[in-house]
Parts: C-alpha cells; structure tokens; sequence
C-alpha cells in the first residue's frame, strides 16, 4: 500500500580498545583485548508515499493507516556489543604458529533497540529483542616456509544470537560453521595476500510471525588484502 524512505545525518560514536600480549618464552604468546561498546544517538526524517491500487475504497482506508505525503521525525539509539577477546599462540617450529581465540560478544546489549516515531508511536518498532550473547570460537595455523610467502589456514564457530521467532529473510541469523585458506607474500613494503572463505549457516524454522519458512545458507568468499 505504499512507499517508506528513512534518512538521518551522521553521528559520532566512542568506544576504547585495550590490549595486552604476554609472551613468557620464544614459544608461548597469550593475549587479552577488550573493546567497549559504542552507542550513537540518530535522528532524522521518514517519509511515506501511497501507492493507489484502483480500490477507491481500500485506497481510502489505507490513507488512514500511514501518514501519506509528510515528514516524519524520527530517532532511535544504535548501540555496539562489546567484545572480550583471549587468544593463546604456540610457534610449533621457526615456521609454523597455531593460535586459539575465544572472543564474547555482549549481543544482549542489543535487546531493546527500537526506532521512534514523533506523533506516530504505532509506527515505531522495536529492531532486536531476545538476543543473548554467544562466544566465538576460531582456530588458525600459519606457515611461512616458502621465502617471502606465508600459509594460513583455519576453522571458525559463531553461535546466533538471534532466537528462532526473530528470523527473516534478511537475516537468517544461524549458527556459523566455517573455513579459510590464504597465502600472502611481501615485496618490499608491498604486502599481498588472497583468501578463500566457506562458510556453513546450519538450518533453522520459525512459525511465529509473517516470514515464517526454513532457513539455510551457504556463502563463499575471496578476500583479496594489499597493504604497504
């Protein structure tokens, strides 16, 4: 029955970033980084256009639903998860490295996020609800034997955050079960590097709102890094 356009400014948000590497011989290497969460104020204008569908009738009652033809303000405040890293590192030879991290990220911070609209509180919505915060896990190797060249490779599992009754078609939000493989060399001060990422989101179903149906993904990556 219609049309809608959100639009806002731009904002600043701060956080912190702190971080400690522990390393208590030529082999071991512990780490701890913690970064705060970050919460932005926004505000902004929405507008709504109808589109008639030859019903003069169902057009009428749909004017009276949205308000057709006029700005909006609105507001809302995006927040960040914080996030608490631990990784530990062993150099299995002079070339060869593999590393564990644990990384937790506050998603329930998210609960209750909603966008507000002046003079309309029907409209507003309320965006995450229910989220819990989940640990990632992720396990890599490095090998560099090959002159300038260097290997990685690794496994990764992030949890959802998202209950079954929040899916969409957007956002499946499923468990996330993945693999990676790169090789990057450096010239000089020119440092190259490519990799492939597969990832698995497992199946999940909803039957408690409109998108109600089975989802599933699979998503394959190149990343392609220059640095100098």
């Amino acid at each position: 029955i219609g049309l809608s356009e959100i639009g806002s400014g731009h904002e600043i948000g701060y956080g912190a970033v702190i971080g400690v590497l522990y390393r208590p011989d030529g082999r071991w290497s512990f780490g701890l980084r913690w970064r705060s969460g970050v919460r932005t104020e926004l505000d902004g204008q929405a507008s709504f256009v109808q589109i008639p569908t030859g019903d003069a009738v169902f057009d009428g009652l749909a004017a009276g639903l949205l308000p057709f033809g006029q700005p909006v303000p609105w507001r809302t405040r995006i927040r960040q998860p914080e996030r608490l890293v631990f990784g530990a590192a062993l150099a299995l030879t002079p070339n060869a490295l593999i590393e564990i991290d644990f990384e937790r990220i506050g998603w329930s911070e998210l609960n209750g996020w909603t966008v507000e609209f002046e003079g309309f509180p029907m409209l507003s919505r309320s965006a995450v609800d229910g989220w819990e915060s989940r640990i990632h896990t992720r396990i890599g190797l490095r090998w560099n034997g090959l002159g300038n060249g260097e290997w990685r490779a690794g496994i990764y599992r992030e949890p959802t955050p998202q209950p079954e009754p929040g899916l969409g078609p957007f956002f499946g939000g499923a468990d996330r079960l993945g693999a990676a493989i790169g090789y990057g060399t450096r010239v000089e001060r020119l440092q190259t590097y490519v990799a492939l990422v597969c990832d698995e989101r497992g199946r999940r179903s909803t039957r408690s709102h409109g998108c109600d149906g089975r989802y599933t993904s699979r998503v394959v990556r190149l990343v392609l890094t220059f640095g100098w």
